[in-house]
């Protein structure tokens, strides 16, 4: 009787000992084929440009037509500079910058910024009219950190 209740405890010890053993190896092997990516990663480095944080901009959107109800806009983005000059720039001109983001914003109905297709338009509106202020190929990027029509 003793001996079967040996057993008993000896299964399930065993079971654990094994489940064990194959979660050290395959965490070994996991950390391992990550630490060749890291080192990867630190041989070629991405370059970082310098992103300017905007903030949010809440504002109205283009009316079609007079019995069409006030839509408004809100975004929040980052602008990725070329350089360091042109960030800035940007930091010591932010009305002017918010100023040409609003008005790019206004000249469009909310169902001209519907989906993806357009919060790309926007986006592309936007960094033609920063070009223009700030000179061509100065901002490289708009990232939205947030995007709400309501």
């Amino acid at each position: 009787m003793k001996r079967l209740e040996r057993i008993k405890w000896i299964i399930p010890l065993a079971l654990l000992v094994v489940i064990g053993i194959v979660s050290a190896v395959y965490i070994n092997m996991a950390t391992a084929s990550d630490a060749g990516t890291e080192e990867e990663a630190e041989v070629e480095p991405c370059p970082q440009r310098p992103l300017y944080h905007v903030g949010g901009i809440v504002t109205d959107l283009k009316r079609t037509t007079e019995m069409d109800p006030t839509r408004y806009i809100r975004v929040d983005i980052k602008i990725e500079c070329n350089d360091e000059e042109t960030y800035s720039f940007i930091e010591n001109n932010t009305s002017r910058v918010h100023n040409e983001i609003i008005s790019v914003m206004r000249s469009f109905a909310a169902y001209e910024l519907s989906g993806e297709s357009g919060m790309e338009r926007l986006r592309h509106s936007i960094m033609d009219r920063l070009d223009r202020l700030l000179g061509q190929g100065s901002i490289t990027e708009i990232y939205y950190i947030e995007f709400v029509i309501q």
